[in-house]
């Protein structure tokens, strides 16, 4: 498990959700976003990357 800690003013980028990706070793991955700015930069992401992402 991965958490990425965010907050009211600290939402994380494409590229602090990609570092987390890129480090794990499964062929599926599951973000949770708590916040729409975050659903927002996660689904940027699913559209950049070839991993298979869930949310």
């Amino acid at each position: 498990m991965h958490i990425l800690i965010g907050g009211p003013k600290k939402n994380p980028s494409i590229k602090d959700i990609l570092e987390i990706v890129e480090r794990i070793e499964s062929e599926n991955i599951i973000i949770l976003p708590n916040n729409p700015n975050i659903l927002v930069t996660a689904k940027k992401l699913l559209e950049i990357t070839i991993e298979k992402i869930f949310f």
